[in-house]
């Protein structure tokens, strides 16, 4: 039996409290069901929620209660829902970070329950205590930059516009030129070249333009040691090639969601930099070949040696910088079993596979074989040798 976790659900509608109820209960998790925000805030004075579920409208003297929550219980995975026609809404918390998922009613069991499987089994995956063991003990300080905080703050805005988010932006020559190399990349298909940061953002969308500016941030946000700083950028040069190779992919199996892939696997291996922060009896500077830590063995080796693996400390990370849930997961569980996935998850698990065999020297044995009957494995395959050939990478 899996570890047992604490949901609370809050709905002013009993009915849909029902619903959940009857999906939770007998589960054996500690399910609590709320139809006021008053309730849910006395119930968590002595109930701390891994997985909070609340309906959009839910509010009361003090506002809403997602941005309560996402302040006082930074571990908690919160999902919003409501109404189809509120969606636009919805989206706006996922950008925001008020929320890591949503889901729109009418109520769709099989969809609903899904959600929440995964979402549940991702977070014991993540394995919160052990990464923030390894952060305070290695004096690690991931706070988020104060950049993506201010663009949460103008997101909730009521008169946000995409012209403050781009004077917003614009401040920071570094970023600014940044984003205009990656949606000017392979990584972004589009028809011409993009010569200005409002055509950049606006094509990008507010979630995607968030998310590179974290990823384009997070050097800055982790302090890495200059020992590492090779090993950092072979990440950098990974990730950024796994955005290219899972958004060709996503095209053929995952139509529709480039954008969102694509984003993923360039966070996918973030958790990696975490390693670097420091170098006195650090494993990672024993390796003779840098290649080394991108070996499929290298989870069973972090663990061993760090106590917890670069998939679990950049779930947790991710989690913790309010990221959506398809960032979380794809952190956490891209280095699981490529039959065991779905998703953009299983999208970037081949990508990043994918690279994995055909970086120059490595003969890593993958799991893509257990696939290879149902995707065209192989033409991927040669799209890798390929990337690593033409060596572009706009974070270098």
């Amino acid at each position: 039996m899996g570890k047992k976790y604490s949901i609370m659900v809050v709905d002013h509608d009993s009915e849909n409290l029902d619903k959940f109820r009857t999906f939770l209960v007998g589960k054996g998790h500690l399910s609590n069901f709320c139809t006021s925000m008053s309730e849910a805030k006395s119930l968590m004075i002595g109930v701390y929620p891994d997985v909070f579920i609340s309906r959009l409208d839910v509010e009361d003297d003090d506002g809403d209660i997602l941005p309560y929550v996402s302040k006082n219980f930074p571990n908690a995975i919160r999902i919003a829902y409501d109404d189809k026609e509120k969606e636009s809404d919805l989206m706006r918390q996922v950008a925001s970070g008020n929320a890591h998922r949503y889901l729109c009613l009418p109520w769709d069991a099989t969809r609903i329950k899904n959600a929440l499987s995964k979402d549940i089994y991702t977070r014991s995956r993540i394995s919160l205590h052990r990464c923030w063991k390894f952060i305070v003990k290695n004096k690690i300080k991931p706070a988020l930059p104060e950049i993506v905080k201010d663009i949460e703050v103008l997101i909730r805005d009521e008169e946000f516009s995409f012209d403050k988010l781009v004077r917003l932006i614009e401040k920071d020559p570094v970023i600014t030129a940044n984003i205009l190399k990656v949606v000017n990349s392979a990584a972004f298909a589009k028809n011409g070249t993009i010569g200005d940061l409002y055509h950049a953002v606006t094509y990008l969308g507010v979630s995607r333009v968030r998310e590179l500016v974290l990823f384009i941030c997070a050097k800055e946000a982790v302090t890495l040691h200059r020992k590492f700083s090779e090993h950092a950028r072979e990440v950098a040069d990974h990730c950024y090639k796994c955005s290219r190779l899972a958004g060709l992919i996503a095209e053929e199996i995952l139509p529709g969601r480039e954008k969102s892939t694509t984003t993923a696997a360039l966070l996918h291996d973030i958790g990696k930099f975490l390693f670097f922060t420091y170098a006195e009896n650090n494993p990672y500077l024993q390796f003779k070949e840098l290649k080394s830590f991108f070996d499929m063995a290298s989870s069973e080796y972090e663990v061993e040696e760090f106590g917890v693996t670069h998939a679990q400390l950049g779930g947790a990370l991710m989690l913790w910088w309010n990221l959506p849930m398809t960032i979380v997961e794809t952190a956490a569980n891209h280095n699981m079993p490529l039959d065991k996935l779905n998703g953009i998850v299983r999208v970037v698990a081949i990508a990043d596979r994918c690279l994995l065999e055909a970086h120059p020297g490595n003969t890593i044995q993958t799991d893509l074989n257990l696939i290879a009957d149902k995707f065209p494995v192989d033409n991927w395959r040669k799209i890798a040798q390929k990337l690593h050939q033409d060596g572009e990478n706009p974070f270098d």
